[in-house]
């Protein structure tokens, strides 16, 4: 079931599927809800699964806040209560989004059961920009503050084949919805807006307090296959090595957030292992439904 929720301040706009322990997904930037439909569908057939986009993305309203990892934590926290789910809810988080499920999890220790985090961002993601390059995130910046302002036949002329995923084993349906997500301006606006409170964000995390003890699981890409993969988009291969070293060490730190953490590497996966690994997912999701 797809619905806008009203939180307040604004609509979001979510997908509930499913009965049973409830499970949230906080996807990454630029990334759909409907890029989840693989592990969506796995992990209903055993529990409640919300998935939501965050403000300015897809359906959901923008709103007058500031977009950094705080205001979706307020955001989650209003949907859930509205939602009148009161129990403790296992949190996935994807790139960005596992940043986000960091701060909530610290702000909200009382409503999260577990937590995966899928490739997620680290409070030290400074240190990878240090090994790229801190142009980077200015470039991504201005870019994604240029197409904000372009009509959406006009984003769509501009994606590259890095910015659609392969969608071979999804849904007509869902692969039409990602591409009409993927040339929203407004979602380039709220995207600009997070990448420049990246630092900040970062920051609150980090002195808002402990993470809790509860079962974490870290999931990593494939170092290797992500190397092979940088360097067929044109990275020198001793750069895209010295990256993903980097990489690797903040994904591995995470699991010093928790005493009881696990760490499983997606074997043949890049970033977005929701599409090139989904059963990885699935089975480490479904491994602590209590």
């Amino acid at each position: 079931m797809r619905s806008l929720v009203n939180i307040g301040n604004k609509d979001i706009e979510v997908m509930i599927t499913g009965e049973g322990q409830c499970i949230c997904i906080l996807p990454g930037m630029a990334s759909s809800m409907d890029e989840w439909e693989i592990v969506v569908n796995g992990l209903a057939k055993q529990a409640k699964v919300i998935v939501f986009h965050r403000a300015g993305c897809g359906k959901s309203e923008l709103g007058e806040e500031k977009k950094n990892t705080n205001s979706t934590v307020n955001d989650l926290y209003k949907l859930l209560g509205n939602l009148d789910i009161h129990d403790p809810v296992i949190l996935v988080g994807h790139s960005y989004g596992g940043l986000c499920v960091q701060h909530f999890a610290i702000s909200h220790p009382d409503y999260v059961s577990a937590a995966v985090l899928v490739e997620a961002n680290s409070t030290d993601m400074h240190l990878l920009n240090d090994a790229i390059g801190s142009n980077q995130n200015k470039h991504m910046i201005e870019m994604w503050r240029l197409w904000s302002k372009m009509e959406p036949e006009q984003i769509k002329s501009k994606l590259s084949s890095q910015s659609v995923p392969d969608l071979t084993n999804f849904s007509v349906e869902a692969r039409e919805r990602i591409l009409q997500f993927k040339i929203n301006p407004k979602m380039y606006q709220a995207m600009a807006e997070e990448m420049e409170e990246l630092e900040n964000s970062a920051q609150a995390i980090r002195v808002a307090g402990s993470f809790p003890q509860i079962p974490l699981t870290v999931i990593g890409r494939d170092p290797d296959y992500s190397v092979r993969l940088l360097t067929a988009q044109g990275m020198p291969e001793q750069l895209a090595k010295k990256i993903e070293d980097v990489w690797q060490e903040l994904i591995t730190k995470q699991l010093d957030l928790s005493k009881n953490s696990k760490y499983i590497e997606a074997e043949q996966s890049g970033h977005g292992v929701h599409i090139d690994r989904p059963d990885i997912i699935i089975n480490a999701v479904l491994s602590v439904i209590s």
